[in-house]
């Protein structure tokens, strides 16, 4: 049980060193509010995570459990709605404050 909290806590901070140094400060792209919410829910997960690698007895695993599939739910709904976004035509009420430029140039360099 622990070796999977570990796991997940280990994907929780990859996931937000990668946003944050890679995505912020390499390519210089500006998080949108769906963004900055999409990393709070990652870090609360990995809250979770930690708290796993602490916690015996089934009781505590299975409140555990329940929270980080609480916060998968909400990371599921923000995500959804945020690739939403982004895949509407300009100017037909896209919120998403990231710049169109900024997301063709990201998706051009996932193909390459």
């Amino acid at each position: 049980m622990r070796t999977t909290d570990f796991f997940g806590l280990g994907i929780c901070v990859f996931s937000l060193f990668f946003a944050y140094y890679f995505l912020e400060l390499y390519l210089k792209l500006d998080p949108c509010p769906l963004c900055i919410l999409d990393r709070f829910v990652v870090g609360f997960m990995g809250v979770v995570f930690a708290a796993g690698l602490f916690v015996d007895g089934m009781r505590g695993r299975l409140a555990l459990l329940g929270g980080n599939l609480f916060f998968v739910a909400i990371g599921f709904v923000l995500t959804g709605r945020h690739v939403w976004l982004q895949n509407q035509p300009l100017g037909e009420g896209s919120v998403c404050l990231a710049e169109q430029e900024q997301i063709e140039g990201f998706m051009e360099l996932i193909r390459e």
